[in-house]
């Protein structure tokens, strides 16, 4: 019987033979399976193409631009692009410690896998690391060419092979990647990939990071090559608070703006580290910060008006240090012996001039400032050095009975103290240092400011040196040439280009 179109049934046409019986399509099957089979093969390639390249320059572009530590798809990246934590790191291939922290990074990438963590790369290469730009340079080429693998195997060689670092390296950790080496030994001849590194350095010393290695993870400052320990209760810490945003309706690829945004300006490490482990980050920290290279004569001059802030110093002296600081930092103690003897040095050729900044993460600064403020108000500029000395000298035990103890010495008003404290009856000329300190950029403690040149961390004293010298200089020709001694610094603000 065959069906006619409306479904009713007729006879088999005369001398048609009958159909033979259908059999089981089994070569249908399989090769529908080895299709299937196959299509999952190519989706499976694609993903992990694209997870692998998606950071390269050919891969898809992506910006977060609003975030205080900006991060484009040009900056090298492993892990997910939404990913809830996001750590940035400024690094120098040939600073041991960064090696070190590139070390932990990637333990930290097991641990978390690239769903949780993102890191970003950002090249610093310190001025005293003779090899560390052309590195840098080289390794930008290599992502830009090859894309993220091929970054971070030259990365890692780089690290593990810092006593070797030459352009011969550079090319056979490229070629062990699949680099095109014509493209790449052109590159490198015409140093295309130097304004990259030079977009990296901007960037950092606009966030006053001048040492390496430097991280901020979800936007929280965190120096040093710190112990996988530390890193991950950061990380585990900021997790949570990731994953909340998230179901409160932010974006996944918008977590890490609105993150860093919260906590930009922060620091996780007093209420994570040990003493001793404090102690250990502040000497790594120093000697990284020892190898900076002070700003050139053409650094960016920063508007930073002294206004009505405490004065140490000659009112007409040719250079002006504005130090943001604040009382319960352990490196703004450290850098205050430096400035002492800054002082001692250069005489009434030097002022220096206090703004505070107390940082959020030190709960005993903003007391500690009330102090000070009411000394000043009550007797003078001289009391509020001599007090500014000994919270210093206090610190880190700063309590309320101590900073009363500290005006009983000096005679300042202890009922007047307490009130200030209580009240926070400075707030508003504090919150005026703090609003100027983020407008010129002095996102840390200290940060100083000579003659409006940055200078950020507690350098060593013949950093500052550079500097005042060469301030000094300038300062004295303005004045040969009919600039009033008492007007240089106006004179100098006037003319900021910042």
């Amino acid at each position: 019987m065959q069906p006619y179109p409306h479904g009713a049934w007729a006879p088999a046409p005369v001398g048609v033979p009958p159909e033979p019986p259908r059999k089981t399509p089994w070569f249908g099957i399989l090769a529908g399976l080895g299709l299937i089979f196959l299509a999952l093969s190519i989706i499976g390639g694609l993903a992990y193409y694209v997870f692998h390249r998606s950071a390269s320059a050919s891969g898809p572009s992506w910006a977060d631009s609003d975030s205080p530590v900006p991060v484009t798809s040009a900056d090298p990246w492993w892990g997910a692009r939404v990913a809830p934590v996001t750590l940035v790191v400024f690094a120098d291939l040939e600073d041991p410690a960064s090696a070190k922290l590139g070390a932990t990074l990637d333990s930290l990438k097991t641990l978390y896998g690239p769903a949780q963590l993102r890191i970003v790369w950002k090249s610093l290469p310190i001025g005293v690391h003779k090899n560390a730009r052309d590195a840098a340079e080289a390794m930008a080429g290599v992502y830009q060419l090859k894309g993220a693998t091929a970054f971070w195997h030259f990365e890692s060689q780089a690290f593990a092979n810092q006593a070797t670092l030459s352009s011969a390296s550079y090319e056979t950790w490229a070629s062990e990647s699949g680099v095109d080496m014509k493209k790449f030994r052109e590159g490198a001849s015409h140093r295309s990939w130097q304004s990259k590194v030079d977009d990296d350095e901007r960037l950092a010393h606009t966030l006053g990071v001048y040492a390496t290695p430097m991280s901020f993870i979800n936007g929280m400052q965190v120096p040093g090559e710190q112990p996988m320990t530390v890193l991950q209760h950061i990380i585990d810490d900021e997790l949570p608070k990731a994953h909340l945003a998230l179901t409160s309706g932010t974006r996944g690829d918008h977590i890490y703006v609105t993150r860093s945004k919260d906590n930009f300006g922060t620091s996780p490490l007093p209420s994570l580290m040990s003493t001793a482990t404090a102690t250990a980050t502040a000497t790594a920290t120093a000697t990284a910060t020892a190898t900076i290279t002070p700003p050139s004569t053409a650094a960016v001059i920063h508007n930073v008006p002294v206004g009505s802030s405490p004065i140490r110093g000659y009112r007409d002296a040719y250079v002006t240090l504005v130090e943001f600081a604040d009382f319960q930092c352990p490196f703004c103690k450290r850098a205050d012996t430096t400035v002492a003897a800054l002082l001692a040095k250069y005489g009434a050729d030097l002022r220096l001039v206090w703004k505070n900044e107390p940082l959020p993460f030190h709960p005993r600064a903003l007391p500690a400032a009330e102090l000070a403020l009411e000394a000043r108000d009550e007797l003078g500029d001289s009391i509020f050095w001599v007090v500014h000395d000994d919270i210093y000298a206090a610190s880190p035990t700063l309590d309320d009975p101590a900073l009363v103890k500290i005006a009983h010495d000096h005679s300042v008003n202890e009922s007047k103290v307490r009130v200030a404290i209580l009240t926070n009856k400075y707030q508003t000329a504090i919150d005026a240092d703090a609003t100027l300190a983020k407008k010129v950029g002095a996102v840390g403690t200290p940060t100083f400011f000579i003659n409006g040149v940055i200078l950020s961390g507690a350098q060593p004293q013949s950093s500052f040196e550079t500097v005042i010298d060469d301030e000094l200089k300038k300062a004295k020709d303005r004045v040969a040439k009919g600039t009033a001694r008492a007007r240089v610094y106006d004179v100098i603000m006037s003319e900021a280009t910042d």
